[in-house]
């Protein structure tokens, strides 16, 4: 069994297409072995389209497991300093969650019970920081 391994790799600007297989060796053919990918960080882009917006960074917060399926974990990371609001919202905006005064470097469970299948925005906000991520519910 291998730990966790960090990997990073620069990619010019432009529409990519990424792939990932995994070979099985045989070692293991119980089924029991397993290859996760998890925590894949694109840097945030600036897609100003005629007036005026921010770079936003979405760096300190990690939402998993993602999809979820009942319950994710939301790590507020170390982005934000003071209370900030969590919303959840569908792609069309309606708000199906809210949570304030959430503190930095803390987790949370985001309870997703009673939530139609598909994709929901984690927008955690205060007076300085904005952080997005999108989060699929099963």
């Amino acid at each position: 069994e291998q730990d966790w391994t960090r990997a990073s790799f620069p990619v010019n600007a432009g529409n990519k297409v990424f792939r990932w297989s995994y070979a099985k060796d045989g070692y293991v053919s119980s089924g029991a072995d397993a290859a996760w990918l998890d925590y894949i960080v694109f840097p945030p882009v600036d897609t100003s389209v005629g007036i005026e917006e921010h770079l936003y960074s979405n760096a300190g917060m990690i939402v998993f497991p993602n999809p979820a399926n009942g319950s994710a974990l939301l790590n507020t990371g170390n982005a934000f300093s003071g209370f900030a609001t969590l919303t959840l919202t569908d792609l069309a905006g309606r708000e199906v969650r809210h949570l304030i005064n959430l503190r930095p470097a803390s987790d949370y469970k985001l309870d997703l019970r009673g939530l139609k299948a598909g994709v929901y925005l984690v927008r955690l906000q205060n007076e300085q920081t904005l952080q997005v991520k999108k989060l699929i519910v099963k």
